[in-house]
């Protein structure tokens, strides 16, 4: 069932599409049909109770359900959200016995993002909810288009269910992360610029990234929903962290704002410089891809002197086999001086442009040795 109501009010906010769709139906035919699966359900199929709520943005409005959840614990004051595919069942059970296995140690609160399953059976999904407590399931169709709206259901759902964490952690189920870690850094730094700017978010930030207009491409954006021809700086989309007043004010504005559908782009980008949500830069915090080098670079606690590795989280782990060993991996990265993480960066680009060279010559040689026709 599609549900998506327009604001029509003035012909400016009728936004046309190769002057034959309007926006909405523009985004109805890119995104598909939403959902509204819950409410076709009988009480035999769906034995558990439903709450419904709405996405607002300015282009369109949406109705969706949710299954009533079990909110967070009233000491938690981290909430980490886990976008995961339907299907990844397997997926999800490998973090739960690795990275977040005891997340309630560090007063956190996990939940994976789950919803409507086009191609996996919704029974299972049912009983993974039920058994584990840790799923928001919701009934929008979990397409990778859809991505922004995942996004924006969760953080719909901390503010509903989760309000009491002062952080929410977005993360991506092929990422792997040191919450224990990250709590440190929450502690000794993070923390201190949220005091001088409430509303933060932190991750690996993009910069004068320009709008892509090939209709083509998976990241195309037509200028009737994005007319600058670049995006303002957002934050790498696999793992980021927003205070609880950045979140606040990203929801305040969506309904003034149409949606752009990159999540990253949407929310921490043009949402969070609507509402002046100041962007810290943290790659050193947030690692661009599963790579870790020998010796990571390092702080000493001043408390009791043991020294913790910058780097909190890692992705791009397709194999789930490869979760619990990536993240025995980063929990346990050997620290060094800055001079010694400084030489190991160093030689680590060598080695990379060393091989580089040497696969070139390969080519070059067999080139050389094949007759020409």
């Amino acid at each position: 069932m599609q549900m998506i109501s327009s604001n029509t009010e003035t012909d400016q906010n009728i936004l046309l599409f190769d002057e034959k769709e309007s926006e909405n139906e523009f985004a109805a035919s890119l995104y598909g049909p939403f959902g509204g699966y819950f409410e076709q359900m009988d009480e035999d199929e769906l034995p558990l109770p439903t709450q419904t709520f709405a996405i607002e943005f300015f282009n369109y409005s949406l109705n969706y359900s949710l299954i009533n959840p079990q909110k967070c614990e009233a000491e938690t004051d981290l909430f980490v959200f886990i976008l995961s595919r339907p299907e990844a069942q397997y997926t999800r059970q490998q973090i739960r016995e690795s990275w977040a296995a005891h997340l309630n140690q560090h007063n956190a609160t996990v939940r994976f993002v789950v919803g409507w399953p086009l191609r996996y059976d919704f029974d299972r999904l049912l009983e993974e909810f039920m058994t584990f407590s840790d799923l928001i399931l919701y009934d929008i169709e979990d397409t990778y288009a859809n991505l922004y709206v995942k996004v924006y259901v969760s953080l719909q759902w901390q503010r509903h269910f989760c309000d009491n964490a002062k952080f929410v952690l977005k993360t991506d189920d092929d990422s792997v992360v040191d919450v224990g870690r990250l709590r440190w850094w929450v502690d000794h730094e993070f923390a201190r610029r949220i005091a001088t700017h409430p509303a933060s978010v932190f991750g690996g930030m993009w910069k004068g990234v320009k709008v892509n207009r090939e209709k083509t491409h998976r990241w195309y954006v037509p200028r009737t929903l994005y007319a600058a021809k670049r995006y303002p700086p957002y934050m790498n989309g696999p793992t980021y962290l927003l205070s609880n007043e950045a979140v606040k004010r990203i929801l305040d504005v969506t309904a003034k704002v149409k949606a752009v559908p990159i999540e990253d782009i949407l929310f921490t980008g043009i949402l969070a410089s609507k509402m002046q949500v100041h962007k810290f830069s943290a790659w050193k915090h947030f690692r661009y891809g599963k790579s870790l080098y020998a010796y990571e670079k390092c702080r000493n606690d001043s408390t009791d002197g043991r020294p913790v590795p910058y780097v909190i989280a890692i992705f791009g782990l397709s194999n789930p086999e490869k979760i619990r060993q990536a993240f025995d991996e980063l929990h346990s990265v050997n620290c060094s001086s800055s001079w010694l993480f400084i030489r190991t960066l160093l030689w680590q680009k060598a080695l990379n442009w060393w091989k580089e060279l040497d696969d070139m010559k390969r080519v070059d040689n067999k080139m050389a040795k094949t007759p020409m026709k």
